[in-house]
């Protein structure tokens, strides 16, 4: 093989070498922003249970504001309406009842539906590091293939270039033996 020829296969592989890491900087870019995107998903999840949680406390704050409120004046009451009173008192304490219910039930709820979205998030994540290592693995089998080939192409480079010194030696041989006739 002469030198342009080396250059050019030279040339060839460097450029497979650059694209190959191109397409790989691509790759890698695309999971980042992936990633990135997963990543404000779950802060924005996070931002909007803090506001759930906010108001939830809130909401039980409110209750317990009115709770105290309602007991003071029952206590005032007490002796001269204790038959209403207690009336009074054990429908409130049901809708109490009611509402932490329902409550309880959203907390739950809401616990369903952030561990579903936690378990989806950690299963696209496994599945992307998954398809990471393929692709590693992929490019890892491609480059070594690459070197064989070279290896095999700098031996038949050098198997020839010494048939070519066999041969220019046995020309300059075979021209001295004519001009010596």
């Amino acid at each position: 093989m002469d030198k342009e020829t080396k250059d050019y296969i030279d040339g060839i592989f460097i450029q497979f070498k650059d694209e190959i890491i191109h397409q790989f900087h691509i790759i890698a870019e695309d999971v980042i922003s992936k990633v990135q995107i997963v990543a404000e998903g779950v802060a924005s999840l996070n931002e909007k249970l803090d506001r759930r949680t906010e108001e939830l406390d809130k909401r039980i704050d409110e209750t317990q504001a009115m709770m105290g409120k309602m007991f003071d004046k029952l206590n005032k009451k007490m002796d001269n309406i204790s038959d209403n009173l207690n009336k009074k008192i054990e429908a409130t304490n049901e809708k109490m009842d009611n509402m932490f219910d329902e409550l309880n039930k959203k907390i739950e709820a809401t616990n369903k539906k952030m561990d579903n979205m936690f378990d989806e998030l950690n299963k696209k994540i496994e599945t992307t590091n998954e398809k990471m290592d393929n692709i590693s693995d992929n490019l890892n089998k491609k480059i070594e293939a690459t070197n064989k080939e070279l290896k095999a192409l700098k031996a038949d480079i050098l198997r020839v270039e010494s048939k070519v010194e066999t041969l220019a030696e046995n020309l300059e041989h075979h021209t001295r033996v004519i001009h010596h006739l």
